[in-house]
């Protein structure tokens, strides 16, 4: 589980300098990186559970 948690570490960082690259803008990393956070907080509200595993 380690390495899948390392992979959005180099993956954004990645992202983020092409992005830059091609647009010059950080606003747009900015929309990319809220976009991506919204997905996720609907994903876990739409799958997500604070039911206890144990």
């Amino acid at each position: 589980m380690s390495t899948v948690g390392t992979i959005p570490g180099f993956v954004g960082v990645s992202l983020t300098g092409y992005i830059l690259e091609k647009t010059h803008k950080w606003s747009v990393v900015f929309y990319v990186t809220s976009a991506l956070n919204i997905i996720g907080g609907l994903f876990y509200l739409g799958y997500g559970s604070a039911e206890a595993i144990v």
